[in-house]
């Protein structure tokens, strides 16, 4: 595949996954961690991998960004956990 091509074909997908972004922020926690079991369902069941694509990006997009969020609210917290502490 050219680069031109390629890069069309990664837009593409690109515009999926962004289509999907807040259908996935609305899924809880437990709900975004239940597509892993739909998307191996939905394999077994015949649907193809490039199928699949486009959401799976978009459920470990926003695994990543909640992951990313808690980490960023611990750091932030950490000098005010420490100052308590030291109370």
């Amino acid at each position: 595949m050219g680069d031109k091509l390629w890069l069309k074909h990664a837009e593409k997908i690109a515009k999926l996954v962004e289509s999907k972004r807040d259908d996935m922020k609305a899924l809880s926690d437990e709900a975004l961690k239940e597509k892993t079991d739909e998307f191996k369902a939905r394999i077994k069941q015949g649907e193809s991998l490039d199928a699949i694509l486009p959401e799976a990006f978009a459920v470990a997009r926003e695994a990543a960004f909640r992951v990313n969020l808690i980490m960023y609210r611990l750091l932030a917290a950490l000098p005010f956990m420490k100052a308590r502490s030291q109370k």
